[in-house]
């Protein structure tokens, strides 16, 4: 049984290792990221359709940027 809840990082649910402040906070940084992310793409569909080239070569981008460094990209790519 311990090795099936560490295996589903369920273990300090039950040994109450696990308090729910870090929980929360898990929480809290997970929706943060989902958050930049959804905003990147919000900035990506508004583009118009001269930089459907540069919207796929960030999207392929891992870790993703976010919207200033997506911004950022498509300004130099502009410029040059």
């Amino acid at each position: 049984m311990r090795i099936e809840l560490l295996v589903k990082n369920k273990l300090g649910f039950v040994d109450g290792s696990c308090s729910k402040e870090s929980v929360i906070a898990d929480l809290h940084l997970k929706n943060a990221g989902h958050i930049v992310q959804q905003r990147l793409f919000q900035f990506l569909m508004g583009l118009n359709e001269t930089y459907s080239a540069n919207h796929s070569q960030i999207l392929l981008m891992i870790p993703l940027p976010t919207v200033s460094q997506a911004y950022s990209m498509l300004m130099q790519e502009e410029a040059q």
